[in-house]
């Protein structure tokens, strides 16, 4: 029964988490601690306990949710094959092991968005699109594909996704997330095919949350991009249309973004913020701070670049 609603209400579902039973939620987080246990080396555990509560906490002490337990519920719904424990299982080792790999426990704001970004603004999460999604606004405008450069760029992607996340977890004041991707004035020669795919692999690692992801203003060299993606989306995925990839411009964007959910550089009314927290550090003290992900030479040079950009504000 609960799988052919997956199958009929495939989006919704995640807000109707309620028809997979207790006992199949419970064992699969007793399988979940015993793996995370067992393999210090590839799961964190922290970051585990940070998400999911362990079997023999008791629900008081973890903070009240909206969705509870939504990141085991989620796992089950979104495995290769839903609600079987050793897909599920797959489907936490894949999510966990990325979420390790980029250390997301110790990812706070002060270490993954330096204060030039508060005043570029590279990424944006605020307003909604018209099926409820929060939006994150991504400027690729401002990518230069220099080495190791993504680095930075997804670290702060990673951080910000895991909050909009937790936020829903919470509160779930709104659907889910929908990522735009602004490609306007996005010169060919920065094109980093494995930077736009990584943003698309978000909707895996964070499996329910992300619905749809807007691709504006895309250039025709990246057409091909927009398909195999799709294509990407659609065989990785067990659950029917689980996110939308539209391209879109400014002639359609406001078919499914209002005006009033739109920052101005997008043609919208939302003025965008750049005040810059107290305790924000300088692009520069965070480099350092990475010196084992990023080689000195390659830091100077990226320290130069937004360095150059930081001459417009």
């Amino acid at each position: 029964m609960a799988t052919a609603s997956i199958e009929e209400n495939p989006l919704n579902i995640f807000r109707n988490l309620d028809i997979i039973k207790a006992e199949r939620v419970e064992e699969f987080r007793r399988l979940v601690y015993e793996y995370a246990t067992a393999h210090p080396d590839e799961i964190d555990l922290v970051d585990v306990r940070s998400r999911i509560r362990p079997p023999d906490e008791n629900e008081d002490n973890y903070p009240k949710a909206a969705i509870p337990d939504w990141m085991l519920k989620r796992l089950l719904v979104s495995a290769k094959v839903p609600l079987k424990l050793e897909f599920a299982m797959a489907k936490f080792v894949d999510v966990f092991k990325f979420r390790a790999h980029w250390k997301l426990s110790t990812l706070t704001a002060r270490n993954t968005l330096p204060v030039e970004f508060y005043k570029i603004v590279p990424f944006i999460a605020d307003g909604e699109d018209r099926d409820g999604n929060r939006l994150m606004i991504i400027r690729i405008r401002y990518y230069k594909k220099l080495p190791q450069f993504e680095v930075i760029i997804k670290r702060a992607m990673v951080y910000i996704v895991e909050q909009i996340d937790r936020l829903y977890e919470s509160e779930a004041p709104f659907n889910g997330v929908g990522i735009l991707m602004d490609l306007t004035d996005f010169h060919y020669r920065n094109v980093d095919l494995d930077l736009l795919y990584f943003i698309i692999s978000l909707a895996f690692k964070w499996p329910g949350n992300v619905r749809s992801v807007f691709i504006y203003n895309l250039p025709m060299i990246l057409k091909m991009f927009l398909s195999v993606s799709q294509k990407m989306i659609d065989t990785l995925s067990p659950i029917k249309t689980p996110v939308k990839l539209t391209s879109i411009d400014s002639k359609s964007i406001g078919n499914y973004i209002a005006p009033d959910q739109l920052p101005d550089f997008l043609g919208g009314l939302r003025p965008v913020k750049t005040e810059v927290p107290a305790d924000a550090l300088p692009l520069e003290e965070i480099l350092h701070s990475l010196e084992d992900l990023i080689e000195p030479a390659n830091a100077k040079k990226i320290l130069d670049y937004v360095k150059e950009l930081m001459k417009n504000y």
